[in-house]
């Protein structure tokens, strides 16, 4: 029962893969790159700044330190997620099936939250045992007691439920105070409401008015700097992209009541535009990778900037209201992880490499991953840490050497692990709560027979 079942799906990795499978390996990457940026404050704290000319360490270069930048794969979960909530609705909007979005909006928006903080909530209860009982590494004095620690946790589950607190520090927000992880979690949900109620009112639009409505939208938050609505909308225009250049298959009988569809069909791609053509599918997609992934690797103000080149005089072009965004939601980084989703999308070669069974696997186990990480690096990492590198200074002079013998050491022995817990918490809670929301929901809405 608490099999790994990475084996599994590695040998299953032949099986059909849903048009938009490149997310989920983009989602688990991402998730994986946050537990790298997570193990770096931990061990190295100090080397996480940009890339300086005076100290040049080679892990601070650009695009090299996206392995542990979690605010830029913050901002690529986000997008995702906007992408892969509306994409239902406005495949079905796409096809004429206009009656059936309001089913797929209600189901979806009464399962949202349960998805969501449930597994936040154990693992919030999770963390504030692992303080009460000093099981973290280093110790965090508990000066409350177990009734204390209890009401906070209970009093951090009733405020951080709301996802529209006023908290200008997403931070600052109840469960980020247990976990600091957590954070992102309230502005998931609150970002899946605002992407449920756009496709609710772009019900009855034509495709030409929703892509301007959500272009005026994305101008709008641009404007007043609200970074991670911006993020879910971006997804949400990312899709209708996708839907516009890959339009779905129209029933016959559905043919008159979606004119649109054969709008969209000169909108595909044209032959000269084929992933076979090597210039357009190979080359030219590397020449637009590399600076994406470099402002994408934009270090965060409160790290330090260093001087690498270039991203002085973006700083320079920076909206005013998105000018205090130190840590995350920096403005030219969104809108390279805006790019490289639908670079990925639209070049064969990249796409191939997320939906390879690896990614695929980490997209699977991507949530709980998130979730656990972070307990599991305060308990068992660290204290491994320690013990690795009393054991290599021992009968090891050179730094260098022994540094990465330990962590050589450290990962083979921690990394199974996380990826085993990840996958059971996956199992049993992730996939329990998608399964209790299904529930709750066939037991709350009546049957149309009734």
């Amino acid at each position: 029962m608490a099999r790994p079942s990475i084996f599994l799906e590695l040998k299953n990795s032949h099986k059909p893969l849903h048009p938009t499978a490149f997310l989920d390996g983009m989602r688990g990457v991402a998730a994986f790159f946050v537990v790298l940026a997570h193990v770096s404050m931990l061990f190295y704290p100090l080397h996480r700044h940009g890339w300086s000319s005076e100290g040049p360490h080679f892990f601070e270069l650009p695009i090299i330190r996206l392995l542990y930048s979690g605010a830029a794969m913050v901002t690529i979960f986000f997008i995702i997620s906007g992408y892969a909530l509306s994409y239902k609705p406005l495949l079905l909007l796409c096809k004429g099936e206009r009656a059936r979005v309001f089913d797929a909006l209600a189901s979806a928006m009464f399962r949202r939250g349960v998805r969501l903080f449930l597994p936040c909530i154990v693992v919030a209860f999770w963390c504030v045992w692992a303080i009460h009982f000093d099981l973290n590494c280093p110790n965090q004095s508990a000066s409350c007691n177990c009734l204390e620690h209890v009401w906070w946790w209970f009093n951090s589950t009733m405020h951080g439920l709301n996802p529209f607190r006023a908290d200008a520090n997403h931070f600052a927000q109840p469960f980020a105070k247990i976990d600091h992880t957590l954070w992102t979690i309230p502005v998931e949900y609150k970002g899946s409401v605002v992407v449920f109620g756009l496709s609710l009112i772009f019900v009855k639009t034509r495709y030409r008015t929703r892509l301007g409505l959500e272009a005026a939208y994305l101008t709008w938050l641009t404007w007043v700097g609200q970074w991670e609505i911006f993020l879910f909308v971006a997804g949400m225009a990312c899709c209708e992209i996708h839907h516009i250049t890959h339009p779905p298959v129209v029933p016959r009988s559905l043919e008159p009541a979606s004119p649109m569809m054969e709008r969209f069909k000169s909108l595909r791609p044209r032959p000269w535009m084929s992933d076979q053509n090597i210039i357009w599918g190979k080359v030219l997609p590397m020449f637009v990778l590399i600076p994406i992934l470099y402002v994408l690797s934009q270090p965060e103000d409160w790290l330090g900037r260093g001087d690498a080149p270039f991203y002085a005089t973006l700083d320079t072009h920076v909206p005013a209201s998105w000018s205090k965004n130190t840590a995350a939601g920096r403005f030219w980084q969104c809108l390279a992880a805006i790019a490289l989703v639908l670079l990925v999308e639209h070049t064969r070669f990249l796409r191939r490499l997320f939906t390879s069974p690896l990614p695929q696997y980490l997209g699977k186990i991507s949530f709980s991953l998130y979730l656990v990480h972070r307990t599991l690096l305060n308990i068992i990492l660290a204290r491994l840490r320690i013990h690795a590198v009393s054991w290599t200074a021992q009968w090891i002079s050179i730094w260098w050497l022994h540094e990465g013998l330990s962590l050589l050491t450290i990962a083979a022995l921690f990394l199974p692990l996380l990826i085993w817990g990840s996958d059971v918490f996956t199992r049993y809670l992730d996939q329990g709560s998608v399964e209790l929301a299904k529930w709750l929901e066939s037991k709350s809405y009546r049957n149309e027979l009734d």
